[in-house]
């Protein structure tokens, strides 16, 4: 069993990998809208949901819900 601050780090870690996983490829689901004085980003939400495999799980949409 690791020493409780390196336990800390650990999770940390994991939690972080398991977020970028879950957010890889979001970029290709952003539009820049540029009819306006400055450039607009769109994410499509469930453009990104569906291209995941995603759009039946409650937390991924929660959690983009909760971001944009």
């Amino acid at each position: 069993s690791s020493p409780p601050h390196m336990l800390d780090k650990e999770i940390r870690a994991v939690f972080m990998r398991t977020l970028a996983k879950l957010l890889q490829g979001y970029r290709h689901c952003l539009t820049i809208i540029r009819i306006h004085p400055a450039p607009v980003l769109t994410f499509h939400k469930a453009g990104f949901l569906g291209a995941r495999g995603l759009s039946q799980c409650p937390f991924a949409v929660r959690l983009l819900e909760s971001m944009f």
